[in-house]
């Protein structure tokens, strides 16, 4: 029996979730390549390690993956994204979900598109869509000699550093395809797998299915040409000065009878973005 993990009720989920947005802007969708199989991992990260409680920012991301091209993004940031735009095209005016969406994106992530690069988008509530290219990296994997089995695959770990951060992969062989989540790749087999050693960001699978008559499609709207360096930047200060940032894109939020930048210490935080440098 195929040692496969097939978790229906979540990927019935995601699939809708994936349909709707794609169906809903139908007419800006590019297909630039057919889906062979998706991938659901769980991601759990610590937005501020100063918090008192610690809290962990719980996601789902869904990876697609084509015969050239792979497409990973956050459920939850999808989500939001969705709900601006739909403002965005009724009113022309976009809106904020900073209240529901605390944590920094973790992003979308075309990976090979265009060729031998990176497309990055990174929601940015009401200030929109930042969108930059950056060369696939080379992550320097090195190969450990640890084994272990997940959902039914052997895997083999793997070990790099990467803008900041150490982190440690489970990837299987009997899955030959060499993605994994978010900017992730560059293993022979699929990461199953993956967490920095401070487990600050942990990334585990939680089913893979095969798709046909799918497309992994690219959303043609207005985006805010950007940088890696830049985008980092802007997220940081959205989070530590939200009553200001949302001030300068025509928001004012209230808390505790006060408006704008009264409330960046109110609400503001030193986000803990995946990316360190």
């Amino acid at each position: 029996m195929k040692k496969i993990l097939l978790l229906v009720f979540f990927f019935k989920c995601i699939f809708s979730i994936s349909q709707n947005w794609e169906q809903k802007f139908s007419t800006q969708m590019l297909s630039i390549d057919s889906v062979i199989m998706e991938v659901q991992y769980s991601v759990e990260y610590m937005a501020c390690k100063s918090w008192a409680d610690q809290t962990l920012i719980k996601d789902t991301i869904l990876l697609q993956i084509g015969a050239n091209t792979s497409h990973s993004y956050c459920c939850n940031e999808k989500k939001y994204d969705v709900k601006i735009e739909e403002q965005l095209q009724k009113s022309g005016k976009r809106g904020s979900c900073f209240f529901p969406m605390r944590g920094a994106a973790i992003g979308e992530v075309y990976n090979n598109y265009p060729e031998k690069k990176l497309t990055v988008m990174t929601y940015m509530d009401v200030a929109g869509i930042y969108k930059h290219v950056e060369e696939i990296p080379d992550f320097s994997w090195k190969i450990g000699t640890g084994s272990k089995t997940i959902n039914g695959y052997k895997c083999s770990n793997a070990l790099c550093f990467f803008r900041g951060r150490y982190y440690e992969a489970w990837f299987t062989t009997e899955v030959p395809f060499k993605y994994g989540p978010w900017k992730f790749c560059g293993l022979p087999g699929l990461i199953l797998e993956l967490y920095d050693t401070s487990k600050e960001y942990t990334f585990t699978c939680v089913g893979i299915q095969s798709r046909a008559n799918k497309h992994i499609n690219y959303w043609e709207r207005q985006y805010i040409e950007s940088n890696r360096e830049k985008t980092n930047k802007t997220q940081l200060r959205y989070l530590q000065y939200p009553g200001t940032f949302l001030m300068e894109h025509g928001i004012r939020i209230m808390c505790d009878g006060k408006f704008g930048s009264d409330n960046d210490k109110r609400l503001g935080y030193q986000a803990n973005l995946i990316e360190k440098e």
